[in-house]
Formats: structure tokens, C-alpha cells, sequence
């Protein structure tokens, strides 16, 4: 999926700057040509439980809209998010309860981008309570 996007969009806009977020920056920003930082640090004691969620929807909730979510996303991302036009979400599949971490991942990315005013799109995820 991030090949194929990358490929897509340096066709349509060839002198487009990317950042990458992976498992393996260093990989990553080698092998295709991007800048590339690690995913946010969402901590362990988070679950898929709802109480999880409705505590981490408070714990977000702030006069900008960052709240918990700058701890998660390290200054880095956030400097990252601050200077791109636009955030995509791609591939994986993993937008359901086998991985609520990435979830969580996820969702702080796309609520923090909110917050700043940045469109963002979601696209090729599997949706489900499972995979």
C-alpha cells in the first residue's frame, strides 16, 4: 500500500516531500526515498475495553485538541503533522480489536491533524471487531 500511494502520488504531484511513519524509519527512509519516523508510543495499559476509550477521549479533550495525544505522538511527529498538508492513513488492516494499539495509533494521528486544521483520508483498512 505505501508504494503504491507514494507511486501515485508523485505522479500527480512529482515535487511532493513525504513522511513516512514505520516500524523501521531507518528501512523506510532508504528505501523510499522519504523522511521517516516511528509510530506514536501509545502505553501498554490501553485497550480496546470502553472504558479505555471513553478515558482516553477525555484525557484528549483540551482548549487545542491535542491533550494526551502530544505525550503519544513525541515532538518529532508533531513537528511533522505541523508542516504537512495532509495526512493519509493507509493499509494495514488493522483498524479493528485484534490490534487496539494501532487503533489508538490512529486515532490520536487523526484527531491531533484535526485539531491543527489538516484534511485528512483513511484509506484500504479492514473495519471489524476482528481480522
Amino acid at each position: 500500500m505505501l508504494e503504491a500511494n507514494l507511486h501515485t502520488f508523485r505522479q500527480l504531484v512529482p515535487a511532493i516531500d513525504f513522511g513516512v511513519l514505520s516500524r523501521d524509519p531507518g528501512w523506510t527512509s532508504e528505501h523510499y526515498g522519504v523522511k521517516s519516523l516511528p509510530f506514536p508510543q501509545v502505553p501498554s495499559a490501553y485497550s480496546h475495553a470502553s472504558w479505555t476509550w471513553k478515558m482516553a477521549e477525555a484525557a484528549a479533550a483540551s482548549s487545542d485538541g491535542s491533550g494526551v495525544w502530544t505525550e503519544w505522538l513525541g515532538d518529532d511527529l508533531i513537528r511533522l503533522l505541523q508542516d504537512c498538508a495532509g495526512l493519509v492513513v493507509s493499509g494495514g488492516g488493522n483498524l479493528c480489536a485484534t490490534w487496539p494499539d494501532k487503533i489508538l495509533e490512529r486515532v490520536a494521528l487523526l484527531d491531533y491533524a484535526q485539531a491543527l486544521g489538516i484534511p485528512t483520508v483513511i484509506l484500504s483498512q479492514t473495519l471489524g471487531p476482528s481480522l
